[in-house]
């Protein structure tokens, strides 16, 4: 899989590994991209780029049948958290889930097998009605421009049929000109 994707020059592939310390080692960064693009002194258009360049590599993988979980990147978790179901439902739905994405969600992923995985996503939804800490999804921001709710909203919605792809996000107004 690695060779199949090392010609795209939006992603970038393994270049060596250390068994011993089940470690993949990749060159060019020592961090990721997110640590750069939050640097203050970078224009609007700076960071459009950033998040723009991400989109080609992201549509090649889905054009090879290949999906990514990129939970660190969008929740910023610590590896700790990052096992936990829990943590990973409570940001699902503060931060990103609507309520028809979240309906869309789960009727698209959760079978009746996966009892114990949807009665966690009501029993999140249920605090948040209950402890008087309304969540607040992007998609209720109004302090964010336009074409940029748009996008992110459209991209990150956790309903299949309502999301947007990688190749439809690059062609989005707000990546315009960059």
């Amino acid at each position: 899989m690695q060779q199949s994707l090392a010609h795209c020059p939006n992603l970038r592939v393994v270049n060596d590994t250390i068994p011993e310390h089940l470690l993949f080692v990749y060159e060019y960064l020592a961090s990721d991209l997110l640590q750069f693009a939050v640097k203050d002194n970078l224009s609007d258009i700076a960071r459009r780029r950033i998040l723009r360049g991400a989109l080609p590599g992201l549509a090649h993988l889905h054009a090879n049948n290949i999906f990514t979980m990129l939970r660190k990147i969008i929740f910023q978790v610590d590896d700790q958290d990052a096992i936990s179901e829990e943590i990973i439902a409570r940001r699902m739905i503060s931060h990103i889930a609507d309520g028809p994405g979240l309906v869309g969600f789960v009727q698209t992923h959760l079978e009746e097998d996966s009892q114990q995985f949807r009665q966690l996503m009501l029993d999140v939804v249920q605090e948040f009605i209950t402890a008087g800490n309304p969540r607040r999804p992007f998609s209720m921001w109004d302090n964010a421009d336009e074409d940029f709710h748009e996008v992110v909203t459209r991209t990150t919605n956790l309903d299949p049929s309502r999301r947007i792809t990688a190749e439809e996000a690059m062609e989005h107004p707000w990546f315009k000109n960059v």
